[in-house]
């Protein structure tokens, strides 16, 4: 009962804000999309009421009436091109019916995302955005982190996540989020409260997903650790902020952990089983260059493609962001995912350059803050999406398109600050350096 009077309030309060304009529905919606109220509560009165659904209709009329506010760019092109290149494959897939309900499901989530690189227009919108992704899926994680390391340490959590789906995709998840908390924990350092109550959360969504026991999810962790290290010049307090956080967290986790985690060198049948699969991947893409065997389409199409016969099961899924794409939609598809990986990741890199050249800014460095996060999570996914499908999951092509949303903001921050009152002297920029990340 609690749970329902909890979630309601939040809807009360978020349909009250929603009446000042689509931005604060579009906040309602993403609320909904990382918490998924229906599966928090118990009983099925909350998923009745079709949450997602009237939200999004109500986000929908409202941006009919705000059709000032809709934008476009090259950037947003390549993603365009990108969704019309998935509903041909759908379309002329080998299972169109089947490929055509997974093609409608993105297309939401792109709808979603278009709406998203609209409404966000300045800073102060793009921090509320982070922080209602951040408190949204933190919530309950952070929770279920501290509550087993402190009660239960070394303890398998393998709970799901609705929209992230099982144990390996959580800790994939919830890994990117963790630079997002420690974004706010330092924009935030000059408070203790506030600075402290981030990291509470980093550690907490850090435990939460290594307590998933997943491989991928560890090598993801490592990856995120040797990211901050390797770029920021305060190598020494990083180094001891890692170790400290290696005996607060990997200390407890038990043998069975350890265990699991040394067959990431020595597992030779799920390897072999693994890099399997991937062949039957390359093969559709041989025979299928340009469409694959349509959207969403390999799981459906493997038997038909499976060279060994059934050895290594049937119906499998492709374990694999990279090798889904080419078997699903061909070479274009791939070509066109990796492009609008790469222009997200240099526009992270744009921005901390800029940043650079004005470190007495407040604005810059609020920018830059969110640019390593964002570059950090999506580096650490090209580790962790390369052993999971996780190539149409809704939050890594929201993390995209919030690289997309921060490269404008760096621009009109440019603009801003060329465009300034005769008055007012103007930031000179210094010689452009890449930041640190540390702090």
């Amino acid at each position: 009962m609690l749970r329902a009077i909890f979630v309601f309030l939040i809807l009360a309060v978020g349909g009250v804000f929603a009446l000042q304009g689509p931005f604060y529905t579009m906040l309602l919606y993403v609320w909904n999309a990382y918490f998924r109220p229906e599966a928090w509560v118990y009983g099925d009165f909350v998923r009745n009421f079709q949450l997602s659904y009237y939200i999004a209709a109500v986000l929908m009329v409202q941006m009919l009436l705000h059709t000032q506010k809709l934008k476009f760019s090259g950037r947003w092109a390549v993603v365009c091109l990108f969704l019309f290149h998935g509903f041909l494959t759908a379309v002329f897939g080998e299972y169109p019916d089947t490929n055509l309900k997974w093609f409608q499901q993105f297309q939401q989530i792109m709808v979603i995302a278009y709406v998203m690189y609209c409404l966000v227009e300045d800073l102060k919108q793009f921090r509320i955005l982070l922080l209602v992704v951040l408190f949204s899926l933190g919530f309950e994680s952070v929770k279920q982190g501290w509550a087993t390391l402190v009660l239960n340490p070394g303890g398998l959590n393998s709970n799901s996540i609705p929209f992230l789906g099982d144990n390996n995709m959580v800790a994939v998840g919830l890994l990117m989020l963790v630079p997002v908390a420690v974004a706010f924990a330092q924009l935030y350092a000059s408070s203790t409260r506030k600075s402290w109550f981030f990291r509470f959360i980093a550690v907490g969504t850090i435990y939460r997903a290594l307590s998933t026991y997943s491989r991928g999810g560890f090598l993801m962790f490592a990856t995120l650790c040797a990211t901050y290290w390797v770029r920021t010049k305060q190598k020494l307090a990083i180094l001891v902020g890692l170790i400290l956080i290696g005996i607060m967290i990997l200390f407890v986790l038990p043998s069975e952990f350890w265990e699991r985690m040394e067959t990431i060198a020595n597992y030779e049948e799920s390897a072999a089983g693994r890099l399997h699969i991937w062949k039957v991947a390359l093969a559709m893409a041989r025979e299928n260059p340009f469409f694959g065997v349509g959207f969403q389409g390999y799981e459906s199409s493997y038997n038909d493609y499976d060279f060994s016969l059934g050895e290594y099961s049937e119906s499998r899924a492709v374990h694999s962001t990279w090798f889904g794409l080419i078997g699903d939609l061909g070479y274009p598809g791939l070509m066109l995912f990796v492009f609008i990986y790469i222009q997200s990741l240099r526009g992270c890199r744009r921005v901390q350059v800029h940043a650079a050249k004005y470190p007495d800014s407040k604005e810059w460095n609020e920018l830059r803050l969110y640019a390593v996060a964002l570059e950090s999570a999506l580096w650490a996914f090209v580790v962790g999406g390369t052993f999971l499908n996780m190539h149409y999951n809704e939050m890594v092509w929201h993390f995209l398109i919030f690289a997309m949303i921060l490269e404008r903001l760096g621009r009109n921050q440019l603009v801003a600050m060329e465009a300034a009152p005769p008055g007012k002297p103007k930031q000179h920029p210094r010689k452009p350096a890449l930041a640190s990340v540390g702090g």
